[in-house]
């Protein structure tokens, strides 16, 4: 085969591998490194690697006690890993979520949050995945 037909088949299968992954990513899921304790005992900051779920998101029903990945309101270039204590139709610090909102917040109360106490509700489409289980270190890797 000539060195100009190798390259653009390695080209090619570049383009099909990095697409396959973007679609992997997307739609399946991907790993998230904890960074902080804000969600100690249940996750632990800079050690913990977890699998952040995307599949069925959108069909699956939010659960109260779910831990989630969500995008930051106020920074949306930013992922914040948090548990839904409070769906639509219930109140919270006196507020009552509306439809399509859900109340996130951190586990550990000792540490500054960044959480619906500082923010609010969000809405569900923030929620980029469910935190399904803890796959590093070895000795914690469990289901949440």
């Amino acid at each position: 085969m000539p060195l100009q037909f190798r390259y653009i088949q390695e080209i090619w299968n570049s383009l099909v591998a990095f697409s396959i992954a973007t679609c992997f990513l997307q739609k399946v899921g991907h790993l998230s490194i904890i960074e902080n304790d804000s969600m100690n005992p249940t996750l632990e900051g800079s050690r913990d690697i977890v699998w952040v779920s995307k599949r069925n998101l959108s069909n699956h029903r939010k659960t109260l006690g779910t831990v989630v990945a969500v995008i930051q309101p106020t920074n949306p270039d930013h992922m914040l890993v948090k548990r839904i204590v409070a769906l639509p139709g219930q109140f919270i610090n006196g507020y009552a979520l509306r439809e399509g909102e859900v109340w996130i917040e951190s586990d550990n109360k000792k540490s500054h949050n960044i959480d619906s106490n500082v923010f609010g509700a969000i809405p569900m489409g923030l929620i980029a995945g469910r935190v399904v289980c803890i796959l590093w270190p070895l000795h914690r890797i469990k289901r949440l």
